[in-house]
C-alpha cells in the first residue's frame, strides 16, 4: 500500500473510531441519567448520588470533546481526499466520501 492510500485508510479510521464513541457516550449518557434519576427515586445516599452525578458530569464533558475532534478529523479527511491523486472509484475514496456525509 502506497503513502497516500495508508494516510487516507488512517484519517478514515479516526473518523469511524470517533463516530463509533460518541455514539458510546450518547448510550453511556443515558445510561447515567437513568441511573442518577433511580438513585433519586430511591432516596439513595447522597454520595451515591453525587458520585453518579459525577460520572454523569464526566460522560457529558466527553461529547463536545469527541465531537471537536470528529470536526478536526473530518477536515484533515476532506484536505486528503481533495488533494488525493487516487481514482474517485477507488473504494478508499468511497468510503472516506461517506465518512464526511455523515
Amino acid at each position: 500500500m502506497d503513502a497516500e492510500k495508508k494516510a487516507l485508510k488512517i484519517k478514515c479510521d479516526v473518523c469511524t473510531r470517533l463516530l463509533k464513541d460518541i455514539e458510546g457516550y450518547k448510550a453511556e449518557e443515558v445510561e447515567q441519567r437513568e441511573r442518577v434519576d433511580a438513585l433519586l427515586a430511591a432516596d439513595a445516599d447522597a454520595s451515591d448520588v453525587r458520585a453518579a452525578r459525577e460520572l454523569l458530569a464526566e460522560t457529558n464533558a466527553m461529547l463536545p470533546d469527541c465531537a471537536v475532534r470528529l470536526s478536526n478529523a473530518r477536515d484533515d479527511l476532506r484536505t486528503a481526499v481533495a488533494t488525493s491523486r487516487l481514482p474517485e472509484d477507488d473504494p478508499l475514496v468511497a468510503r472516506a466520501s461517506k465518512l464526511l456525509e455523515e
